[in-house]
C-alpha cells in the first residue's frame, strides 16, 4: 500500500519510535524509515524524534505524553511511527490514545499506511 500525503499545505510531523524486543528493527532503523517516508510526503519534521525504552503496554509512557504535548499545541500534523504496535500493544490504550490524536487534528503514519484518525474503519484497523 503506497498512500499518499496530500501536500496542498506545509505539513509537520514528528517521529515516534520505541525499543522493541526483536533486535531486526533497532530504534535507528524504525527513525530512518519513518524519515524516508515523511521526506517522500514533504512533511517537514519540527522535532527530534521521540523514543520510549519502556513496554508497549506502558500508558503513561514519557514519549506518548510527549506526541501529545505537541499534537495539543497545534505543532504538528503527523506522527510518524514503524507501526502501529510502537504506540501499543494493548488495543484500548490503542484506541484511546488515537482517539486524542484525532481531536487535534493529527494522523499517524507508518511507512505502509496512513492511519486518518477522523475515520472510524482507520481507528479499527
Amino acid at each position: 500500500m503506497n498512500q499518499k500525503i496530500d501536500n496542498s499545505a506545509n505539513k509537520k510531523g514528528v517521529i515516534y519510535a520505541k525499543a522493541k524486543s526483536v533486535a531486526y528493527e533497532s530504534i535507528d532503523s524504525q527513525i530512518k524509515l519513518c524519515r524516508e517516508k515523511m521526506k517522500a510526503d514533504s512533511v517537514e519534521e519540527v522535532h527530534a524524534p521521540i523514543t520510549d525504552l519502556v513496554s508497549a503496554n506502558d500508558t503513561q509512557s514519557s514519549g506518548l505524553m510527549e506526541v501529545l504535548k505537541l499534537a495539543e499545541n497545534k505543532s504538528i500534523d503527523f506522527v510518524y511511527t514503524s507501526g502501529l504496535d510502537r504506540l501499543s500493544r494493548n488495543s484500548m490504550v490503542l484506541l484511546n490514545f488515537l482517539s486524542k490524536l484525532r481531536g487535534y487534528n493529527v494522523t499517524v503514519v507508518t511507512p505502509f499506511q496512513i492511519f486518518d484518525t477522523k475515520k472510524l474503519e482507520d481507528l479499527m484497523s
